[in-house]
């Protein structure tokens, strides 16, 4: 088990065995901070671990089950001491059906991975930035599909709109505890969560993306994680209950 240095900042990010969250996660080690890398296996983290430069510690949660992600909180402060940051970034497209179509499965799926999940691994990290005299963040990753709201995707859009108001509702819930509550809105990026695979968007949903909201900037996970670590960076008693979009248009 990897430990963090007794000053370095602690930060967890969650779906950070792929796509955006991996990016964040190596961003962070980049920037000096030790990481708490969870998934859903060690097997999937293996990977993002081994870009880590010894900086990752790997704590096992799965979205679909919320009471695992509640635990993270307690299981990161015994492991490393500290919590200083929380990213959540874990979630799902869901399925893509007009609302007429959506069962009851397909919403409780998109719902319970997209808000409950992130909502438990928020709850039971509280505590322990509250008691860290730094302060602390707490990052959501957001969608604009939440106000663009395209026809289809039902679920989605409603799960990330609650997460908006998930952030602002804890932004002043936490206001007096030098707590910063931000979402990040990436907008279309080169991931598997698009469509493509991770480094291949597929030139169809190019096209529809084009098609439906104009000349639109195609980020990298790269590029997502940048806007994350400059959240990230700010301090906590600063910006927060924002939200930080990178689409090229709104």
């Amino acid at each position: 088990m990897t430990m963090p240095e007794q000053r370095e900042r602690v930060v967890v990010v969650t779906g950070a065995s792929r796509g955006i969250g991996r990016a964040i996660t190596l961003d962070q080690v980049g920037r000096g901070r030790h990481v708490v890398a969870v998934g859903r296996t060690e097997a999937s983290l293996a990977d993002t671990v081994a870009h880590g430069g010894g900086r990752i510690t790997t704590v096992l949660a799965d979205s679909a089950e919320p009471d695992s992600m509640g635990a993270v909180g307690d299981q990161v402060l015994t492991r490393c001491g500290r919590l200083d940051a929380v990213v959540a970034c874990a979630g799902v497209h869901g399925a893509e059906a007009p609302v007429a179509k959506l069962a009851t499965a397909e919403w409780t799926e998109a719902l319970t991975i997209n808000v409950v999940a992130p909502a438990q691994l928020i709850r039971g990290c509280i505590p322990h930035l509250a008691a860290n005299p730094a302060g602390g963040h707490i990052l959501l990753i957001g969608s604009n599909a939440s106000v663009r709201s395209p026809t289809g995707f039902a679920a989605y859009n409603a799960t990330k709109a609650a997460l908006h108001s998930l952030m602002r509702t804890l932004s002043r819930e936490l206001d007096k505890e030098a707590i910063a509550v931000n979402e990040l809105r990436p907008g279309p990026t080169n991931t598997s969560l698009l469509g493509g695979r991770e480094d291949s968007v597929a030139a169809s949903l190019l096209s529809g993306i084009g098609k439906a909201f104009g000349r639109e900037w195609i980020k990298t996970a790269e590029d997502v994680a940048a806007a994350a670590g400059f959240l990230l960076d700010l301090p906590p008693t600063g910006t927060t209950g924002q939200t930080l979009t990178l689409n090229r248009y709104e």
